[in-house]
């Protein structure tokens, strides 16, 4: 979960803890000298290409700067983050943004679960659509911001039907 003024790590894709670039380059290069060298004995099936593939993606952002400094929300200006909160959900939003802008094409927001069989008013009064109301506001208003800067629309999607745009 992100946390307020700290970088966000995603379990698989960031450094472990000890683990440095350079130390992930220098098993790259091994695994690389260790398929070169047994390229030979299998047969370069459809399978294996996929997933020498997948794993120079992985690769590719685990070493990427750029992915490192768009999950770290410590960085953005205290200004702008101030419009979010520090919960969870509230940081979420602000990571949102910031791999929205650093091109990522796809984000998921998560508030944890709608399922309140039990004390839904309370549930939904007190817990879920206040987070809502604060922070939903602040991504729309970004969303245009971003949209005037880049020429590059937002388009939300619910259920896989488009959300008819309501700013711009």
């Amino acid at each position: 979960m992100p946390q307020k003024g700290k970088p966000f790590t995603v379990r698989g894709i960031s450094l472990g803890a000890g683990v440095t670039v350079e130390l992930l380059d220098r098993r790259q290069r091994l695994l690389n000298d260790l398929d070169t060298k047994f390229v030979s004995m299998q047969d370069r099936d459809s399978l294996i290409t996929g997933l020498d593939r997948f794993s120079d993606k992985a690769y590719s952002m685990l070493t990427s700067e750029r992915a490192r400094q768009a999950f770290d929300i410590s960085k953005e200006s205290p200004s702008f983050a101030a419009q979010f909160g520090s919960d969870p959900f509230e940081q979420s939003c602000l990571l949102a943004i910031r791999l929205i802008e650093s091109g990522v094409r796809f984000v998921s927001l998560s508030i944890g679960g709608w399922d309140n069989h039990t004390d839904i008013f309370n549930n939904l009064s007190k817990k879920l659509l206040p987070k809502l109301d604060g922070e939903v506001p602040s991504l729309l208003d970004h969303k245009q911001e971003f949209q005037t800067e880049t020429g590059r629309p937002i388009t939300l999607v619910r259920d896989g039907d488009v959300i008819p745009q309501l700013l711009g």
